[in-house]
């Protein structure tokens, strides 16, 4: 079991880490952008490490998405670096958010039955 604690709004189950580069308009604007994704109810933790322009949020993947995460970020002026390997992980994200909020809609079946369709 993991001793780390998360906010009392995230399902700790559904947690997903992403790691992506930015780039950032002024000190000021990611700082604020920071600010307002740990505030956010759905994210874990939000930090950025300057030096590599990489920002990593911790986020709660059955009620967020990195979507919402650069919402959050555009009001602030902050974008995704540009690069093929960027937004290669990018779409990957988006696929692997998709499939999580999918997942929790299937309803699981019986360890002895067959699934409903057989």
């Amino acid at each position: 079991m993991s001793k780390t604690s998360h906010k009392k709004s995230v399902n700790p189950a559904h947690l997903v880490k992403r790691k992506l580069r930015v780039q950032v308009p002024s000190e000021d604007a990611i700082r604020k952008a920071l600010a307002e994704l740990n505030a956010d109810m759905g994210i874990d933790q939000a930090d950025w490490k300057p030096e590599k322009s990489l920002l990593t949020v911790i986020y709660d993947a059955s009620f967020r998405s990195l979507e919402d995460v650069e919402k959050i970020l555009a009001a602030q002026g902050v974008a995704w670096a540009p690069g093929w390997w960027n937004q290669k992980k990018r779409n990957w994200y988006a696929s692997s958010d998709a499939d999580i909020k999918e997942n929790l809609k299937t309803e699981p079946h019986c360890c002895s039955k067959m699934p409903p369709g057989y």
